[in-house]
């Protein structure tokens, strides 16, 4: 596919978890204790996370209590599973050519780097702090991925100048009020993506955006955006070839992107 030409864009619109954070382990233990807590005598995710990847969480909820034929409703299902995320949220550190993209993003267009995000903004400060048994060099990777979007790097931990600070400056997340104080709607439809490049101050239409998945690239592509999908499995990939087929790039890592023909720019 081709590449977009460079000196028409103004902005990059990153989605966060399996594109630049790797929060799949997090996700998969966490629907497994959920699972195990709530009755099933044995529970592997794997299988069903291909069924419910880029679904709406109530709707992948409802799909799991009945194929596990659990006992209790799918908001029980989602509120035991949350017991579970926050802990492997904190542990969980960038994805290979992460880091140096969102650098690479950040100097090629200051000031115009987004993420949009369907987490809630309760589990974003989660992913954004470094988990205290993480070491040095969890709390050094986290600061290193985050910190760009303010055009620096940023220190470790909470506080004015740190991850957090940077992540509420230019993550939009799925639990965000939208325009007139309304709920933003779920991916795929554009409203995520739309907020995050206005939070930024960038065209739409002038934005590269970074997915994982079929929902997150309908999405992006409905607010107008050029769409690059990075995905590993390549289950998740033929789930929805229609969607691929609308991404500029399809490839099965960042660090598999030809980022100098796409952003242009130094590194």
């Amino acid at each position: 596919m081709a590449a977009a030409p460079t000196a028409s864009l103004e902005g990059v619109v990153f989605d966060l978890d399996g594109t630049l954070l790797d929060t799949e382990p997090a996700y998969f233990a966490a629907y497994r204790q959920t699972a195990l807590a709530l009755g099933a005598a044995t529970y592997t995710f794997e299988d069903d996370h291909i069924l419910i990847v880029g679904s709406q969480e109530h709707a992948g909820a409802v799909l799991l209590v009945d194929r596990l034929r659990l006992d209790c409703s799918p908001e029980a299902f989602l509120a035991k599973r949350d017991e579970f995320l926050g802990d492997g949220f904190a542990r969980a550190g960038p994805l290979p050519g992460a880091v140096d993209l969102v650098r690479r993003a950040s100097a090629r267009f200051p000031g115009k780097v987004a993420v949009a995000t369907s987490s809630s903004r309760e589990y974003l400060r989660s992913k954004v702090t470094p988990h205290a048994d993480g070491g040095a060099e969890l709390a050094e990777a986290k600061a290193a991925l985050f910190g760009p979007f303010l055009g620096g790097e940023a220190a470790a931990g909470e506080g004015g100048s740190g991850p957090i600070a940077a992540a509420d400056a230019v993550v939009v997340c799925g639990d965000d009020a939208g325009p007139g104080g309304k709920a933003l709607a779920s991916k795929p439809a554009p409203d995520i993506f739309l907020a995050a490049a206005a939070r930024v101050g960038a065209d739409p239409a002038r934005c590269i955006a970074v997915e994982d998945s079929p929902a997150g690239v309908r999405a992006a592509h409905a607010a107008g955006m050029r769409v690059v999908f990075v995905q590993g499995d390549e289950r998740v990939r033929a789930k929805d070839p229609a969607a691929a087929a609308l991404a500029v790039v399809v490839a099965t890592g960042l660090d598999k992107v030809d980022w100098d023909a796409l952003l242009g720019g130094a590194r």
